[in-house]
């Protein structure tokens, strides 16, 4: 998700208010104010996509004792394995493509 913010920022230059607004959205949809379980049901699809929405719910759960999102620790487990596979390949590629995008079209020495 890092490089993913790093593309923002390469892309609008002064991204300080996106990514604040970014960080207090993403905060809620994954799950940090509150449980995603109570999130209507297209809010929660997009929760589910969020690598840090499964870590917190791990928490929450271990902690507080309440169920994991799909019912057991090590499936919550194996999700965040697969994002961590596919996060950084992701943040990657969409990375380097904004990059190229700014270098063709105004050059990054004018950042």
């Amino acid at each position: 998700m890092s490089l993913m913010v790093g593309a923002i920022v390469l892309r609008v230059k002064e991204a300080g208010g996106i990514i604040m607004t970014l960080q207090m959205a993403l905060g809620l949809l994954m799950g940090m104010y509150c449980q995603v379980t109570i999130f209507p049901l297209a809010v929660r699809a997009i929760s589910y996509c969020l690598p840090m929405t499964w870590i917190t719910s791990g928490v929450r759960a271990s902690v507080m004792g309440i169920p994991y999102l799909l019912g057991a620790w090590y499936l919550d487990l194996l999700i965040v394995l697969i994002f961590c596979l596919i996060m950084p390949i992701a943040g990657l590629c969409l990375f380097r493509a904004v990059e190229r995008s700014v270098k063709r079209r105004e050059g990054v020495s004018l950042f």
